[in-house]
């Protein structure tokens, strides 16, 4: 099954499509939920008599109701669980239709989609959530993606008070005043998938629960929308089915292609496969203890190692600091105290500054002193150690 919530961006179609088939071709998502339920539990034979009913259990009153006195008690509550969610996703797909608006889409998210009605994301991915549940509980399908945003997302946020395009908030290096709301959208995507595994775990599943037995990957394509860095990218792994070792950060000492995290969890699931995209093997440190030795040990060498009265050179633990409005990189040094890095958006781009963070990196640049500290300006060369 493939779901997304975001519209179709043209310009650069592959950002749109998380599932290709065995051919190697692309599957779109669905982005409306009431297309997936009716592929999950109507009979499209029989589509003119369903859409009179007011929920598709209507259509299996009597049948339900003399299987349940057939049932035991245990089974009795099965059933109730399961009539009980499938008639949630209803209600949550009538929801998001109920909230939905039309408008007059302006001619860019034209472009991008003239077919996405623009409508309430919040209530639409939450039903997508639910389906993603269903889905699993009842066998329906073993695989689902779900795209809740694409890389170049213009997708607006007005239920939740954020009325300005996703894509636009995440350029916030140079538009300080829209971080508080790229925040917000961040935090509430993260409570997405909170709610994803609390539903799963109230739905009994053999011994378990869903979430016992189900795995899932969550993430992000990109780590930095202004500087697109596509380095050192942060995804969440939960469930498993008791074959991952949860509960950790795990941080890898060299860098590891995304595709050996996908050909691990395929073996992990049982797919047994050789490669997948990129691969270069499975990655160690997901079923069993990472066990790595400590990443950028301070070796005493950290330092400002030149400088005179407009530049210098300097060695230490990049690092990146947000206060406020205010965002800022800072060299960690051996004795403890840190050089200031304040530099301009496109000297940052050029020199892909950003993918420097969490490692040892010697620097040279121009520096000025604010507040009887040396702070560099501009960089003239960066050296990942």
């Amino acid at each position: 099954m493939q779901l997304t919530a975001d519209n179709v961006w043209k310009q650069h179609p592959w950002l749109n499509i998380l599932s290709y088939d065995k051919n190697n071709q692309p599957m779109r998502g669905q982005y409306d939920p009431q297309v997936v339920f009716d592929m999950m539990f109507k009979n499209m034979s029989r589509v003119g008599r369903q859409e009179q009913l007011l929920s598709v259990l209507d259509g299996v009153k009597e049948a339900s109701s003399a299987l349940s006195k057939k049932a035991s008690a245990r089974d009795q509550k099965v059933l109730e669980q399961y009539y009980d969610s499938i008639r949630d996703v209803e209600k949550s797909i009538e929801r998001a239709r109920q909230n939905s608006r039309e408008v007059n889409l302006d001619k860019k998210i034209s472009d991008i989609d003239p077919g996405l009605k623009v409508g309430n994301l919040g209530e639409r991915i939450k039903a997508m959530l639910d389906l993603i549940t269903l889905a699993f509980w009842t066998d329906s399908t073993r695989i689902v993606s779900c795209m809740l945003a694409n890389t170049n997302s213009r997708a607006h946020y007005d239920f939740m008070g954020v009325n300005a395009e996703f894509h636009y908030v995440s350029h916030h290096v140079r538009n300080k005043k829209v971080l508080p709301a790229y925040d917000k959208i961040n935090m509430w995507h993260a409570g997405q998938l909170r709610y994803l595994i609390d539903k799963m775990k109230t739905l009994k599943d053999g011994t378990g629960t869903l979430f016992d037995n189900s795995l899932i990957l969550w993430g992000s394509g990109i780590k930095h929308g202004d500087y697109h860095s596509l380095t050192d990218i942060p995804l969440v792994v939960a469930g498993g089915g008791g074959k991952i070792e949860l509960g950790r950060h795990v941080r890898y000492p060299e860098a590891q292609p995304y595709a050996n995290l996908l050909l691990t969890i395929m073996n992990i699931m049982g797919a047994e496969a050789k490669s997948i995209g990129d691969s270069t093997g499975q990655l160690a440190g997901i079923t069993e203890k990472a066990n790595f030795k400590p990443r950028n040990p301070d070796d005493g060498s950290w330092k400002i190692v030149t400088n005179d009265e407009k530049t210098l050179t300097a060695k230490g633990l990049l690092r990146i600091s947000i206060e406020s409005e205010n965002e800022y990189y800072q060299l960690r040094l051996s004795d403890k105290s840190n050089l200031e890095i304040r530099i301009p958006f496109m000297n940052n781009h050029r020199l892909r500054f950003d993918r420097g963070v969490g490692k040892v990196v010697t620097v040279t640049g121009q520096y000025k002193m604010v507040d009887g500290k040396k702070t560099i300006v501009v960089l003239t060369k960066v050296e990942v150690n």
